[in-house]
């Protein structure tokens, strides 16, 4: 070969070996081949050296003996002395003599170790992520994110996790034509692919909700490329918010409910206080009057509005649920039953009363007057929501067994204990009622009629949670209202009654009156006197424990107030049993006459008044005391 061919081969940058002979021994290797492997000299055979040599051997043989050229691309080379290894492209190509014979085989190797090296890191990093990917949509698929890449055109791109195979894309369906009847969902979209970083809560299917946060993915030239939506579905987190918060206005209602039962338990307990001043000096005015007296009739008319504000303080004590009750066993069916008639003549002709009873139903523990009046007003209502139209009202009685839950969704508390209760069910088919009407019903002297006090809903409300029940409510405009009333099944406690008959006759004794309220007081013994009894007076219950030891064996009876500063009527009963343990005690007082049972049972007086109280009354309590 020319010398000047091989001068150039020799500095060329490709590795360059001539080979010689059919036994293929090494003829010339230039500069590059050397450097890499010097222990290689000339003369020595190609391709024993290694399997992999001797396969490369076998090759150059062919192309001797053929003649045919032959490439071999990414060869890997170990290099001598742990110098590591590379990857030559080789051509394999017959060398000719003068004559055209083949006598020897050129092998040039151009060195792609950069390429390989640079290509199997891009597969490898490829490679890892795929496996990322891989994870990430196994993970997503099991848990409750969801993650869709689209391109401006909206073209899905990538997508995982369990969500994503409910948005029911079709194959080559992009976004935007799958949302196109969906203007929530279209209108994100949009505002994604042109460059806005937002999340928003979208509709899902099957009625779920989903927040999804949009990520735009810009090139190189500041241009969106794609779009990353992440999702998560917040359906339960959402629903588990209204729940907290349709308890916390429960939690309210019942908080609102209660202070203004209280406030209304404390107003009607100080207008007893005055009902009795009232009451008291009306009826010694009347006892001192003569027949046909001219200030007889207006007195009388003091007295009638006297006691039409001792039924008003009684509703006002119901809504507190502190109303007087005489508990017994009551048959709810029967009870029904009796006032069924008169049910009837209280609606108007136009309004049908449909009575529905199970064959069976247990007793509960009610005062029948409370039970009465709670019947009563709701039927009431009913039919006047019914108006001037023909419609019907129901009642209906049954059981339930309240769970778990606590009853549903009541009114007045937040739940009730678990057990059986009986269910007292008024419903109609008259106009319903909004959300705001229904949030206000139950509030005193709130009334949508242009007549009424509004406290006949407000007294239902107190007399169930007086008995331990509560209240449930349907109602919509133009589809009717229903009441559910819970009580408990039979075992609550009965209360005894306290009050007399009437009695006209004249009493004899000395009486001892004990109240700080001097009005009150002053009222009472007044009263006392004009009945024919001696009466002497004490402020509190040291003044009265002091009177009664000083006049020790010639006080007949005392008349207590159970609320009084330093001394109440329960400690004064004490200093007072101290000085007599016979002595004979009335208590009286404003407050319900089922909590004066619960304080008063274990003193066991001898008669409980509940002011405001009639002549008749203090008689009949006396009568007993005295008895």
């Amino acid at each position: 070969m020319d010398r000047r061919i091989l001068a150039a081969l020799d500095k060329a940058p490709a590795t360059v070996v001539l080979l010689n002979g059919p036994d293929l021994r090494y003829a010339w290797m230039n500069e590059l081949f050397h450097k890499l492997f010097p222990r290689i000299k000339v003369d020595d055979r190609f391709g024993t050296q290694t399997p992999q040599a001797m396969q490369f051997r076998a090759l150059a043989e062919r192309v001797f003996e053929t003649g045919d050229p032959a490439i071999l691309n990414e060869v890997e080379a170990e290099l001598p002395d742990g110098r590591g290894h590379v990857f030559f492209n080789l051509l394999l190509h017959p060398v000719s003599d003068d004559k055209g014979r083949i006598d020897g085989v050129a092998i040039i190797g151009t060195d792609v170790t950069a390429v390989v090296t640079g290509r199997r890191a891009l597969d490898a990093q490829a490679e890892r992520t795929r496996q990322a990917e891989s994870r990430l949509t196994a993970l997503l698929e099991r848990g409750p994110f969801s993650v869709v890449s689209f391109d401006v055109a909206g073209r899905v791109l990538f997508s995982a996790g369990a969500q994503v195979a409910q948005l029911g894309l079709s194959p080559g369906e992009t976004m935007f034509e799958h949302y196109r009847d969906d203007p929530g969902i279209l209108a994100a979209l949009r505002r994604a692919v042109a460059g806005e970083t937002f999340s928003a809560m979208l509709p899902r299917p099957n009625e779920r909700i989903g927040e999804v946060h949009f990520t735009p993915v810009r090139g190189e030239d500041g241009r969106v490329d794609q779009v990353v939506a992440v999702g998560i579905d917040v359906t339960a987190r959402l629903r588990a918010q209204e729940e907290r918060a349709r308890i916390q206005e429960k939690m309210l209602q019942t908080q609102k409910l209660e202070s203004l039962g209280v406030l209304a338990g404390g107003i009607a307990h100080d207008f007893n206080n005055l009902l009795t001043v009232i009451q008291g000096n009306a009826a010694v005015a009347l006892a001192r009057l003569p027949v046909g007296h001219a200030l007889r009739e207006p007195i009388d008319d003091i007295v009638g509005a006297a006691h039409r504000a001792a039924d008003l303080t009684r509703q006002m004590l119901a809504y507190s649920g502190r109303g007087r009750f005489e508990i017994r066993p009551l048959d709810l069916r029967q009870h029904v039953r009796e006032i069924g008639n008169l049910l009837r003549s209280s609606i108007p002709k136009k309004v049908s009363l449909r009575i529905d009873e199970p064959p069976y139903l247990p007793t509960v523990q009610g005062d029948p007057s409370q039970i009465h009046q709670v019947l009563m007003n709701l039927v009431l209502n009913a039919a006047e929501a019914i108006d001037q139209r023909e419609g019907e009202v129901t009642v209906g009685l049954g059981e339930e067994e309240v769970g778990a839950d606590g009853g549903g969704d009541l009114v007045g508390r937040e739940r009730l204990p678990e057990g059986r209760y009986v269910r007292l069910t008024v419903s109609d088919t008259g106009v319903g009622m909004d959300e705001k009407v229904r949030a206000r019903i139950f509030d005193p002297f709130f009334t949508t009629k242009s007549t009424g006090r509004g406290l006949g809903l407000a007294a239902v409300l107190g007399i169930v949670r007086g008995h331990g029940g509560a209240l449930r409510i349907d109602s919509a405009p133009g589809r009717g209202t229903k009441f559910d009333v819970l009580l408990p099944a039979a075992g609550a406690r009965a209360y005894p009654a306290r009050s007399g008959e009437p009695s006209a006759a004249r009493g004899k004794g000395t009486i001892l009156v004990i109240d700080d309220a001097e009005h009150v007081r002053v009222a009472t013994a007044r009263l006392l006197s004009a009945m024919g009894y001696d009466v002497l007076e004490a402020a509190d219950g040291e003044q009265g424990a002091e009177i009664f030891r000083l006049r020790a064996g010639r006080v007949d009876a005392v008349v207590l107030d159970l609320t009084m500063p330093h001394l109440s009527g329960e400690e004064t009963l004490a200093l007072l049993r101290a000085i007599d343990p016979r002595v004979r005690v009335v208590f009286f007082s404003g407050f319900a006459e089922n909590e004066l049972a619960e304080r008063l049972d274990p003193l066991k007086p001898a008669a409980v008044l509940h002011k405001p109280f009639t002549r008749q009354q203090l008689a009949a309590a006396l009568e007993t005391a005295l008895a």
